[in-house]
């Protein structure tokens, strides 16, 4: 049986010691940094922000029902009606307090792998979690370490609303998977002490939950209830914390992920073991943004016959190519997509040899658009139209209390005329307002006037004057954001605004474009990817990105495999999209130059000798890249391409003069290693570098070279362009075939061509 360990993510290099207790586990677990804010802007609500998540009580308790009835429910919604919110602030809690263990994920790389992965990470979490769960608890209660656990929920219930250690207690921990040495995959479990303390669990629960997890111990030393029920709070830590409860979760882990393709196997596994441990066991797995599948799990001949290019010459079809680029979506094999579908058919038609099905209930959780493509699960359900739930947008009645509910925990408010005006503004069809919009606004509202109130009221508070009240009028709207309309035109615009650099702007709208697909929907795609892309600034790209997570226009998420970039919200693709076209695509320039960038990379992986590479790029794009080569991040192999370019197409001896300066200091500089070219040791280094030596009939050969350094530059004017044509092309075919061996030749050829790029006349 292949060994699975859960280790925690800061430590992803090496296997934890199984061996060591709680204490020896410090700072080993990554959790979302909370602040303390009312709104939630761009971001969907978590499972921690419940409390300020208002309206949606009827969709609420009509959603619990659905899923808990059936064994498959579908919930589809337009883009933007805050599907993932309410699914994590309102339907799973409310599973929860039902006895219901729900496992949400999302399909990522491997829907197959995600499914069972996150399933046991969400429903065992390893005790090295609680226990710093627990510890992270104590830090802010430490009088409560000798209290038993009914004490320490009571103190929590105490911390007010608005006070972000209250959310960031209950915030899940980022944790990575160890499947084998080799293979690493990243998720997020939620401690059953987090659950407790939200009151989605019991007490009782809790205790049946480590019950179950002890019951494994190979030590026939089993916990007794009044044994857990008599422990004080850092004496659960501790056990939790502790080899025994470490080595028993280890045993679980491998026990229950068995080695076996598939769905019905895996579940079935789960509930005889596990769940028999705990009477009515019943798991909801929620696939949310399951239109995933369809977008990013297709065949490689329809992404392209999707383009749907209209043109006809070569030239403008190349550029049309290099324009869909940047957006093309990730390799990922569509058999995984009938394949899962396959695995949902078998899970959904089990019977044990009593009949009876698998306690597992599925939500298929998407945007309205794909559930017509849905067929393969459509014709397992006889009363389909039972299975589904539309979910709109927010009426008035909930937009009231979104609004008023969570500025009146942080001590402010909204004048009845300023409320009226954010409602007019937003309201489609005199009757529904999109979610993100709301938030939006509200927390510009929040950043700008909000704050001050809370402030001045928290003052108020702590000197013991009388309470005022604290509105926000529409005069002072106006006058601080521009009014609903302003902020919602403007949000994307002034975020990318705020980088002052226009270089810093243009980059930022290219990073971003491919988290975009052909079709207008949200593409995720894996970090290294968007950092580093060819010939950019990888630094660079990486403060960007930093700076639109920050600004919530960007989400970074650890996913199986590494970590995934996405557009937070529907609501900002239109606006990047219109950015991208008015400032990339439109602009003639720096059109020309991402596809100059585009072309310089494409001979980069393409096949063939450099030679060979380098004359596929053509003058205009020489002309392009020579212009713009300060943007542009050289590698040893670009630099060596685009020289060769410079004398298939005969460059000036100015171009090919400062494309040799980068060659023998930015690129070398970059990589840390300078090279002066000072002495043989130098030009040593600087020929082990060009490792590509095939031999090519129209590169000169060493007694070629030799012959052509003896009789024929001799015979030039040294100021002439023929002199200066010959000793470009010999210092580069010395650079296409020397081997380290060579060192005095290429380093004559490097004087040589010195010598041409400080001639007066060149």
């Amino acid at each position: 049986m292949v060994e699975k360990v859960i280790t925690a993510i800061e430590a992803p290099d090496s296997e934890p010691d199984y061996g060591a207790s709680f204490k020896d586990y410090p700072n080993k677990f990554k959790r979302r940094t909370i602040s303390a804010k009312p709104y939630m802007g761009v971001e969907s609500y978590q499972f921690e922000d419940a409390e300020l998540f208002f309206g949606r009580k009827i969709e609420t308790s009509e959603l619990a029902a659905l899923f808990s009835r059936g064994p498959l429910s579908v919930l589809h919604a337009p883009s933007g009606a805050g599907k993932t919110s309410l699914l994590n602030a309102r339907v799973i809690p409310e599973l929860e307090r039902d006895g219901v263990y729900s496992v949400r994920l999302t399909p990522q790389d491997n829907p197959l792998e995600a499914v069972r992965v996150n399933t046991l990470l969400q429903l065992i979490p390893a005790p090295e979690t609680e226990a710093h769960a627990i510890a992270e608890f104590l830090k802010r209660f430490p009088e409560l370490s000798e209290v038993k656990l009914e004490e320490a929920i009571t103190h929590y219930d105490e911390i007010k609303t608005d006070e972000s250690d209250r959310r960031q207690l209950l915030a899940p921990y980022e944790v990575t998977v160890w499947f084998d040495p080799y293979r690493r995959r990243v998720g997020h479990t939620l401690p059953f002490f987090c659950r407790l303390l939200s009151g989605t669990v019991t007490i009782r629960a809790f205790w049946r939950h480590f019950a179950a997890l002890f019951d494994f111990d190979r030590t026939g030393q089993a916990i007794r209830d009044d044994e857990w029920r008599a422990a004080t709070l850092s004496e659960i830590r501790d056990l939790l914390g502790s080899e025994r409860a470490i080595r028993a979760h280890r045993e679980w882990i491998d026990c229950l992920d068995i080695p076996e393709y598939g769905f019905v196997r895996f579940f079935e596994n789960i509930c005889n073991l596990w769940g028999s441990k705990q009477s009515g066991y019943t798991i909801c797995l929620i696939v949310d943004q399951f239109e995933e599948i369809f977008t990013r799990f297709t065949d490689v001949l329809e992404t392209e016959v999707d383009k749907e290019m209209e043109e006809t010459d070569e030239d403008s079809e190349d550029l049309a190519l290099a324009q869909n680029e940047n957006t093309a979506q990730p390799d990922r094999d569509w058999r995984l997509r009938p394949s899962f579908f396959a695995e949902l058919k078998k899970l959904l038609t089990y019977r044990s040899r009593a009949g009876n099905p698998l306690p597992v209930k599925i939500v298929l959780s998407m945007r309205d658009e794909y559930l017509g493509r849905l067929k393969a699960v459509r014709d397992l359900r006889p009363f389909w139209e039972d299975t589904q739930y539309r979910l709109d947008f927010i009426n008035k009645r909930d937009a009231h209390r979104i609004i008023s509910e969570p500025a009146k925990i942080y001590r402010y408010g909204y004048t009845k005329e300023c409320y009226d005006w954010i409602v007019t503004a937003l309201l489609r069809e005199d009757r529904y307002l999109e979610p993100a919009h709301v938030q939006i606004i509200c927390e510009k509202l929040w950043d700008t006037v909000g704050q001050k109130h809370y402030s001045a009221a928290v003052t108020e508070e702590d000197s013991g004057a009388p309470k005022s009240d604290r509105l926000i009028d529409r005069a002072t709207f106006k006058k601080a954001t521009g009014g609903p309309k302003r902020i919602l035109r403007r949000y994307f615009r002034d975020t990318l605004s705020e980088l002052s650099e226009e270089e810093d702007q243009l980059e930022a709208l290219d990073m971003m474009n491919p988290l975009v697909t052909n079709q207008g929907t949200r593409n995720v795609v894996e970090v290294s990817e968007i950092i580093n892309a060819p010939l950019r600034d990888s630094k660079q790209r990486k403060r960007l990105l930093t700076h639109m997570q920050r600004k919530n226009i960007i989400r970074v998420e650890p996913r199986l495999g590494g970590e995934f970039a996405e557009i937070t919200h529907e609501f900002l693709l239109k606006p990047l999209r219109r950015e991208v076209m008015r400032r990339l695509v439109t602009s003639a320039e720096e059109q020309a130059f991402r596809f100059a960038l585009q072309s310089v990379a494409a001979a980069l992986t393409g096949h063939g000798t450099q030679r060979e590479q380098a004359a596929r790029l053509s003058q205009p794009v020489l002309e392009i890249i020579l212009k713009n080569r300060p943007r542009v991040v050289w590698t040893r192999w670009a630099i060596s391409i685009v020289l060769r370019a410079a004398v298939v197409h005969g460059a000036s001896a100015e171009d090919f003069r400062e494309l040799f300066e980068l060659f023998n200091s930015k690129i070398t500089e970059r990589r840390g290693a300078a090279l002066k070219i000072k002495g043989p040791e130098d030009t040593k280094k600087l020929c082990a570098r060009f490792t590509e030596r095939q031999e090519r009939a129209d590169w000169l050969g060493q007694d070629e070279l030799s012959i052509v350094g003896k009789e024929t530059l001799p015979q030039l004017d040294d100021t002439g362009p023929a002199y200066s044509s010959i000793a470009e092309f010999c210092l580069l075919s010395v650079l296409h075939r020397a081997g380290p061996e060579d060192a005095d030749l290429i380093r004559t050829w490097i004087d040589v061509a010195k010598g041409i790029a400080h001639a007066p006349d060149h």
